[in-house]
């Protein structure tokens, strides 16, 4: 609720600054089995406080981090189970380097 959260009571700008600072700058690295790690957990956290938060941040993890893929594989995964709004808002992306001459 907006009149209870001190955060909430805060001018849009500012918490959209704190937004950032919270959950920009990350990198997100996906394996084939998509396994998450607590600190990455943790950070989405966020997200789940109330529905104007989420409203108000969930696209920023995709937009502020860099999502780093061990395979051609997991990038095929995670593209096939992200939703179109957050796999669309994604700015960054690394893969590692595969070679099929093994």
């Amino acid at each position: 609720n907006q009149r209870e959260s001190p955060l909430l009571r805060l001018p849009a700008e500012l918490r959209n600054k704190i937004y950032s600072y919270v959950l920009g700058g990350r990198l997100w690295e996906l394996k084939d089995t998509l396994t998450a790690g607590s600190r990455e957990k943790n950070s989405m956290s966020l997200l789940r406080v109330c529905r104007q938060i989420n409203a108000e941040t969930a696209s920023l993890p995709f937009e502020l981090g860099t999502f780093s893929f061990e395979s051609l594989s997991a990038l095929m995964q995670w593209s096939q189970r992200m939703p179109p709004k957050q796999r669309d808002a994604v700015r960054s992306v690394r893969t590692a380097h595969c070679s099929s001459w093994d």
